[in-house]
């Protein structure tokens, strides 16, 4: 998940989003959690505006939604509504061994 702050290039705010998002590996099904800022590119191509990303890696496509609808998720997306514009991408590969499905999707909370 790309995230765009409310404030780009808030220091602190990117941090609490990196910290919030390291509690999803306590979600069962989550297998993996990665979240950190973005590496800037000059190539036109790479769209490096947003401020942090979230990898999540799922045991199946039930993990993730049950993941969705878990409340340390809920807790998350409430604690960090205030510092993000509401504007994300959404990427989700399922399953590390096989490439099940590829979503796109973007959301405005």
């Amino acid at each position: 998940m790309a995230c765009w702050l409310n404030g780009p290039g808030n220091e602190e705010a990117r941090q609490k989003v990196i910290e919030v998002s390291r509690g999803f590996s306590a979600i069962p099904g989550v297998i993996d959690v990665r979240a950190g800022s973005v590496i800037q590119s000059e190539r036109e191509i790479v769209d490096s505006s947003f401020d942090a990303a979230i990898y999540l890696t799922f045991e199946n496509e039930q993990k993730l939604f049950e993941y969705l609808n878990h409340p340390i998720h809920k807790k998350a997306v409430k604690k960090l509504s205030n510092h993000s514009s509401g504007r994300l991408l959404f990427m989700t590969l399922l399953n590390k061994q096989h490439l099940l499905e590829l979503k796109i999707i973007i959301e405005i909370y």
